[in-house]
């Protein structure tokens, strides 16, 4: 329609400057793309759609009468060429028709709908579309300039009343591990004294627009936004997440695995929180198609309570919702570390490959370790930017770095090594203590009598991959893959049949010593099989869950 053609055209602009001087509007060439910088994607109509059908959609079904259709507020704080604001528009003149009410929409425009927009040139087309939405010459674009306000809503947010039923929109995503998109420090303090960003300091600013939004709406209202997937369980989405069940209650949850974007390579989700509702359970959506899901009751504080909204949305990324029984965790007879950056850079310099001397400890990456099996000697791996065939910490420094040293002694134990960022959690047990894991890897060390591959079939366990993708699942750097802290993993359940336990203990020894593909894959799933009946798994469940893990491992006809 004209909206998206428009859209289109203005993509095609971002690499221009702007200058808008009474009826004039000249483009002036410049280096560089507002595009990518300024985080712009267009919205496909079907996430439009979506996003109105959960926020505005409600408020139109409680209005009893055109006035109080006619009442109804909606903003979109970073609107673009106004694909919200059109739709909304068109959404409340139908209902007012229903109604028996003769509207036409250049009332509704005028009286319902507001957005802002940083870019001069954006805000221009979408005065434009909403007038020729209008169809009514008696509002002009320049009636159209106080509804349409060319402006960064985050940085003027003192000039809005709370007073919008619903806000919604697909603001800007600005990774501030960026260098192009990060902010200044200045922005960084000022957003945080409006309340719009907490502490984390790689929170997006699409986060910022959602708590603004939240802050917009008035008792009752919707917020409903586009966020990148990470909002779920990163540090980062934290205040987001936070503000929400403090103001609200989640009313639903979008998840997308899909890139429903074009060229964007981040991952989306949109909740949409109603203000001022307490919390009883949430409607849960997936993929391009919006499949819905079973809603999941949550009642009063459980959803602050649990720190990230993973539980939510695990069924929609396929996740199994199997309950089973647990004895413990894994922090009652373990401890875990995760090394930290000063360690990482502290062995620039000071690593050498294997046939220069053979005494050093092995270094360990992520990519170099699957369940049960290492890849050390066997394949290449990058570390501090270079690529290194077999890895050694060079012993002849250790002299000189009493840090370095202290390190290295500390890993040279039995323990059982976790990958991160993994579609499974990839544990493998050191039983010499001869690697030292490279961060982002976590070394979990038995403590008292338990057996260490015991503990490593515990963590490598499907109970405890499918646990850790429902309580942590969508802060790795892939949507669909874990990364889990050293505290996260103290958590992980601990199997409850001891002598079931026992056995699956010992298909885990067995794995390790397994050479041949074929070999593995039949020994590690009925390693899973065995782990799923030590946590008391009815058969349904268990074949289940094996299956889905052994398909995320890459087993076929798992």
């Amino acid at each position: 329609d004209d909206a998206h053609q428009m859209g289109g055209v203005d993509e095609s602009l971002m690499g221009w400057g702007v200058e808008i001087e009474g009826d004039q509007l000249r483009l002036l060439a410049r280096e560089g793309s507002d595009r990518k910088t300024n985080g712009v994607f267009y919205t496909p109509v079907s996430v439009v759609n979506y996003v109105l059908d959960r926020a505005l959609d409600p408020a139109l079904e409680q209005c009893q009468s055109v006035d109080d259709l006619l009442s109804l507020r909606v903003c979109d704080p970073a609107c673009g060429c106004g694909y919200f604001l059109i739709e909304a528009a068109k959404r409340i003149a139908g209902a007012c028709e229903v109604r028996g009410g003769l509207v036409n929409r250049a009332r509704v425009i005028h009286d319902c709908v507001l957005g802002c927009d940083i870019n001069p040139m954006t805000a221009e087309i979408c005065r434009w579309l909403l007038w020729l939405v209008a169809e009514d010459y008696a509002l002009s674009v320049e009636d159209l300039r106080s509804r349409v306000v060319c402006c960064d809503a985050l940085e003027r947010v003192d000039q809005f009343d709370p007073v919008f039923d619903v806000v919604v929109g697909n603001p800007p995503f600005l990774n501030q591990l960026g260098s192009d998109t990060a902010r200044s420090r200045s922005r960084v303090a000022n957003l945080r004294k409006r309340g719009l960003i907490g502490c984390a300091t790689y929170t997006d600013e699409a986060c910022a627009f959602f708590v603004l939004g939240l802050q917009l709406a008035r008792v009752g209202g919707r917020v409903c936004m586009v966020q990148p997937q990470s909002v779920i369980a990163t540090r980062g989405g934290g205040w987001m997440r936070e503000r929400s069940v403090a103001l609200g209650s989640l009313d639903s949850l979008w998840v997308s695995n899909a890139h429903v974007f074009g060229d964007a390579s981040v991952y989306t989700c949109a909740p949409c929180v109603r203000v001022g509702r307490e919390q009883c359970s949430v409607d849960r959506f997936s993929g391009a198609e919006f499949e819905q899901h079973d809603a999941m009751r949550i009642h009063g504080n459980e959803l602050a309570s649990m720190g990230t909204w993973s539980p939510v949305a695990s069924v929609t990324m396929g996740i199994p919702e199997i309950v089973f029984e647990s004895a413990g965790v894994v922090g009652d007879i373990a401890r875990a570390t995760a090394d930290f950056r000063d360690e990482y850079y502290g062995l620039e310099g000071n690593i050498i490959e294997d046939g220069d001397d053979s005494s050093g400890i092995k270094l360990l990456t992520t990519g170099l370790v699957d369940l049960g099996r290492t890849y050390w000697g066997k394949k290449s791996t990058r570390i501090l930017k270079q690529r290194w065939e077999s890895p050694r910490v060079n012993p002849h420094k250790l002299r000189d770095d009493a840090r370095l040293t202290k390190w290295v002694q500390s890993r040279g134990v039995e323990k059982v090594l976790v990958a991160t960022q993994t579609r499974v959690i990839e544990a493998f047990v050191d039983e010499r203590g001869v690697y030292a894991a490279v961060t982002p890897m976590i070394s979990v060390m038995a403590e008292g009598e338990i057996d260490i591959w015991k503990l490593g079939a515990a963590i490598g366990s499907p109970v405890c991959t499918m646990h850790a993708m429902r309580h942590f699942g969508g802060a790795a750097m892939h949507a669909d893959a874990l990364k889990m802290s050293a505290k996260q993993v103290m958590e992980l359940p601990l199997p409850t049949v001891e002598s079931i336990w026992d056995e699956g203990a010992s298909l885990f020894e067995r794995l390790h010593a397994c050479e041949t593909d074929s070999d593995y894959s039949k020994l590690v799933m009925h390693f899973g099989e065995v782990m799923c009946n030590a946590y008391q798994l009815v058969e349904s469940d268990r074949k289940t869950l094996t299956q889905w893990w052994g398909r995320r491992l890459g087993i076929k006809d798992s």
